[in-house]
This record gives C-alpha cells, sequence and structure tokens, in this order.
C-alpha cells in the first residue's frame, strides 16, 4: 500500500518534519511530488502541514511553535473583541532560529511580525495531539498577559461557556494568579453565551444595579433580568430574524415583562445610551411586576 503522505501529516498533528517523513518510507522524491501537487505545503523549511490549514496556524509553524494566546482562542471560537492583527505563538524557552510570518527566509528577530510567546511548552514535534494550536488552558494562560478589563473577562468566560477547560484547572489557574488579577476574574462564571452578554453583566453591576442571567420565563431563556420584569436580550453581529424576535418579545410580554434590546455596537461603542436607557427603565419602576 503506496505512503499517504497527507494522512502521515494528519496523524502526526497537522504538522510534520522531512525526517519524519523519510523514516516512514517517504523518499526525497515522493515529498517533492506532494509539495508540486498542492497536497502539503511546506511554510518553513523541513515542515510541512495540510492544505486548508488556518492560515494563523500555518504562520505559527512558520514562526517555529505553535498557535497560542489570543490566535488559538480565535481559531477555538472563542471570544475576542478586538481584531488580532499578529499571530500569536509559543515556543519553548530555549528555541532559536524563528522565521517571520511574511517569509521564512527573514528572521523574527529583524521583522518583528508575530507576537512570540516564550514558554515552557513542548517542541512541536514532541507536543502531544495538535502540533499547531496550544492548548486552551494554555492558549488562555498566555492570554492573561496580553488582555485586560473586561475584554479579559469576556475572553474567560467564553472559555468557560464552551467547556474548553474543566472547573478544576480554572480554579488552579485562579489559585496561581497575582491576587489582583485573581480577585478580578474570580467573578468569571459559565453563564455568558456571548462576550458582549459579559460586558453588559459587568457593566451594570459596576452601577451597583443586580442582574440575572440566563433566566427562563415560561418558554424563553433570556440574556438578562432585572429585578423581576425587566428583561434584556443582547443581540450579537450574527443574524438575527425580526419575525422570530418580535414574537418572542410578544411572550414575553404576556408574561408581564418589559423587553430592552441593546446591540453590539450599543454595549461595546455607546455605553452611554445603554447606560441612560437601562436607569430611566429602573426609575420608571419597569423592573417591578
Amino acid at each position: 500500500m503506496p505512503l499517504d503522505l497527507p494522512e502521515l501529516v494528519a496523524r502526526l498533528g497537522g504538522a510534520a518534519k522531512t525526517v519524519e517523513m523519510l523514516e516512514a518510507g517517504a523518499s526525497p522524491k515522493m515529498i517533492a511530488a506532494v509539495v508540486r501537487s498542492r497536497e502539503l505545503l511546506r511554510p518553513r523549511k523541513a515542515w510541512y502541514v495540510l492544505p486548508g490549514t488556518p492560515p494563523s496556524l500555518v504562520a505559527a509553524v512558520r514562526v517555529g511553535g505553535r498557535a497560542t494566546c489570543l490566535t488559538a482562542l480565535r481559531e477555538l471560537g472563542v471570544w475576542v473583541t478586538d481584531p488580532v492583527p499578529l499571530v500569536h505563538v509559543a515556543v519553548h524557552r530555549s528555541a532559536c532560529q524563528l522565521r517571520a510570518v511574511a517569509s521564512h527566509h527573514e528572521r523574527q528577530a529583524v521583522i518583528g511580525d508575530a507576537v512570540v510567546h516564550w514558554v515552557d511548552t513542548p517542541r512541536p514535534r514532541l507536543a502531544v495531539g495538535s502540533r499547531l494550536l496550544e492548548t486552551p488552558g494554555r492558549a488562555l494562560a498566555d492570554a492573561l498577559g496580553c488582555l485586560e478589563g473586561d475584554a479579559l473577562l469576556a475572553t474567560v468566560e467564553s472559555v468557560l461557556h464552551r467547556r474548553l477547560i474543566t472547573p478544576e484547572i480554572w480554579r488552579a489557574m485562579l489559585a496561581g494568579m497575582p491576587s489582583a488579577l485573581r480577585a478580578e476574574l474570580q467573578i468569571a462564571s459559565a453563564l455568558s453565551g456571548s462576550g458582549l452578554e459579559t460586558y453588559f453583566v459587568s457593566k451594570i453591576r459596576r452601577l451597583g444595579v443586580p442582574v440575572r442571567q440566563q433566566v427562563w420565563i415560561g418558554a424563553d431563556r433570556v440574556d438578562a433580568l432585572l429585578g423581576e420584569c425587566l428583561v434584556v436580550e443582547l443581540d450579537g453581529r450574527a443574524f438575527h430574524d425580526p419575525h422570530t424576535d418580535h414574537v418572542r418579545d410578544a411572550r414575553l410580554i404576556l408574561e408581564g415583562m418589559r423587553v430592552l434590546h441593546f446591540d453590539y455596537d450599543m454595549v461595546l461603542h455607546d455605553w452611554a445610551t445603554v447606560e441612560a436607557v437601562v436607569l430611566a427603565s429602573l426609575r420608571r419602576g419597569d423592573h417591578l411586576p
């Protein structure tokens, strides 16, 4: 049975070295043929990945490590508030010969087009599992130094909501944090369905307003509930069907609720308006039966 080099690369964790292919029985001519046919890509000398590998992960291989921090978390579907213009790469503390994202002919130390995290991580060839991507726990640990405030809380809660790390791992991470950061993040929970929800809840609580998340009212689960009757729905950038939303609002109103809607741009970029509307609603008693 002929050697299937793309299958070998997939089995090895998404990236493989020339020497591993030779040890598996490939010849230099065979390796050159699969690269010419674009069955494999060579982002760095002696390293190969599969076509269709996300560009940020290819870039991490080119640099000489694995994607971590904001890059890895975004690839895992975690909420990251702002764009990530540079790839974040985890490399072993003793790594050398790091290359630029733009070209494997250029040194990373000269070009500086990646955020390099020098950590005690296995070299890619020794990694268990993916050779392209750090584990969620490692990626989140690296992100603690790159994010702050509500942006950090939103990312942490997204990781917890998606159950990418266990509660035990999170407790251990908290225990190892500096006291100020631990005090800031110990309120994190798995309730927020999106970072937008985290932002709203965090900001509204700083006003001294109690809020409950993910509350069932009749047949509907609402994003946030103030008092007994004021529902807040947070409409992210994902598609929302207006008809479905209107029908849902009608059901909630029939249950005796008042409903407010805020979207991504309002919560993140026009909080003054959101705050004014919420406080005006509370002054009117919209949260009371």
